[in-house]
């Protein structure tokens, strides 16, 4: 019946299978640690799958004898073996099994894109503050920033960025030839000297960084041409807000609520969308938003007029 199902059934359909693949896979990967010989052959030939996947479930499956809470998630099939592998660097280091649940359950509610950054944020907060990382770890949201996200806040930031840079304390190293590294060095010095001139703070590596890098593209004109656009791109990340999306190209500034119903130019009326999902999804009615930008915007994925949506997501690719 496949020619007659329309895209909503064929959804269904996906996702029927993928529960069903995703159950498979955490019966093969035991069988793949009794296995005496090399993967690549036994997974091309008798499995049907790429071997670059058959070493991610074997490691999947000796990790959770350091991880018991991700094996039972992944075998239960809560986490798909690409979420599973996403955590692996972070829960491992869970030897007490103390907060790994936590993440575990973080992980059924962002997508995979979104799960993906959080991790690695997390990685770099224990590395960067280990003091404040043991004092959070147990609760993910407070470790990557997504506390309270939901709720509006007066200052604009970037779509489920965090209220303080965790980033802050990982120092800038630019690979270059000693003169060009002197040179490089020297101007960062002099922009952090001017920045703590006007503010009364020397501010950190990576801020004078990013000044650097603004005034060069105001000196080129690039900032200057079309200023509201970029700003909003800039707020987002270059990158579509909309939940699982990494585009970064062919983007476009789109207004909340529509310019024909009112809707003006106001920052919180705006978010990024790439070309496809702007066209093809909002103004094609298959993909709905709504709420202020940049951090209390929901999205409804796979709308129809007789049903609810596929699904709801909120700011940060956080299932609603």
């Amino acid at each position: 019946g496949l020619d007659g199902a329309d895209a909503f059934e064929l959804d269904a359909r996906l996702r029927r299978a993928i529960r069903l693949e995703q159950r498979l896979d955490a019966e093969i990967a035991p069988l793949l640690r009794a296995q005496p010989g090399g993967l690549t052959a036994l997974a091309r030939e008798r499995l049907g799958m790429s071997p670059r996947k058959a070493r991610a479930l074997l490691r999947l499956e000796r990790a959770g004898d350091v991880c018991p809470a991700l094996r039972a998630a992944w075998r239960d099939g809560a986490l798909s073996w690409v979420q599973a592998q996403i955590l692996l660097p972070l829960v491992t280091l869970d030897t007490r099994g103390s907060w790994s649940v936590a993440w575990c359950r973080l992980a059924r509610k962002v997508t995979v894109r979104r799960l993906d950054e959080l991790v690695t944020r997390a990685l770099a907060l224990r590395e960067a503050a280990p003091e404040v990382w043991e004092a959070c770890r147990e609760d993910p949201a407070r470790v990557v920033g997504l506390e309270g996200a939901e709720e509006e806040a007066a200052a604009e930031r970037q779509t489920c960025a965090r209220p303080t840079d965790v980033l802050a304390g990982i120092p800038l190293r630019v690979n270059a030839p000693t003169d060009v590294a002197r040179l490089f060095r020297a101007a960062l010095c002099s922009v952090q000297r001017a920045i703590e001139a006007e503010t009364g703070r020397l501010p950190p590596e990576h801020v004078a960084f990013e000044a650097m890098i603004e005034h060069a593209l105001r000196s080129w004109g690039v900032v200057t041409r079309t200023p509201k656009r970029f700003a909003v791109f800039a707020r987002d990340g270059w990158r579509c807000t909309v939940p699982g999306c990494s585009s970064r190209r062919n983007l476009h500034a789109h207004h909340v609520r529509f310019r024909s119903a009112g809707g003006g130019d106001a920052p919180d009326n705006l978010t990024t969308l790439c070309a496809a999902h702007h066209h093809r999804g909002v103004h094609a009615g298959r993909v709905r938003v709504g709420g202020r930008a940049p951090h209390a915007l929901w999205f409804e994925l796979g709308v129809r007029s007789d049903r609810p949506p596929l699904a709801r997501y909120r700011s940060g690719d956080r299932v609603a």
